[in-house]
């Protein structure tokens, strides 16, 4: 075609296949592709935990806003449960930092997923550390990670739970991720 001809191939709910073997390549500016949500969210006032209390990480969630910004719709967040903005495969990477006066020998920082608008959550990921009193006031971190197939957005909650064998603070920054999660969707269901 002429230059600066606009050409639409198909139309809503068609499907265009490209046939095995056959290459598509761009020599041009390629818009609508790629990743289509990202968020990253992060607790910004430090929650006290209880020992052997399975807690949901609800202290005070925002979004970065410090040096990043979501791509896409994002997460939505009420008393630290999150709302997908749409069906898709995700990763979901949390972090937590723990600050202890004294030895614990254990504590946990998990991913809950309910697929019952939060009726009931179950375990997708999680991870452990611990600590060995050194100074008078000592921390220890965390990571987990894993991927959600989110089939049905309307239904499907997201939270964080934490655990130890003694009281410990989650601490909490608002210029900088310590205690959080980023959340990249990477294709569809």
């Amino acid at each position: 075609p002429s230059t600066g001809t606009a050409i639409t191939l198909g139309a809503s709910g068609d499907t265009i296949t490209v046939p095995s073997g056959a290459t598509i390549a761009n020599s041009g500016t390629a818009t609508g592709f790629g990743i289509s949500e990202v968020d990253n969210w992060r607790i910004s006032v430090a929650q006290s935990i209880a020992a052997d209390t399975g807690t949901v990480v609800n202290s005070s969630w925002e979004r970065n806003d410090t040096n990043s910004d979501k791509i896409g719709t994002g997460l939505t967040e009420s008393s630290g449960v999150f709302t997908f903005p749409s069906t898709g495969i995700y990763l979901v990477s949390y972090q937590q930092n723990i600050a202890r006066a004294g030895d614990s020998r254990y504590f946990t920082g998990s991913i809950m997923l309910s697929t019952n608008s939060g009726v009931a959550y179950s375990i997708v990921a999680r991870s452990y550390t611990n600590i060995k009193q050194t100074t008078s006031s000592t921390s220890a971190g965390l990571c987990t990670s894993c991927t959600i197939d989110v089939t049905d957005a309307s239904t499907f909650r997201l939270r964080f739970e934490t655990d130890g064998d003694e009281a410990y603070d989650l601490r909490a920054e608002s210029t900088y991720q310590i205690t959080g999660f980023y959340c990249i969707k990477l294709g569809d269901t």
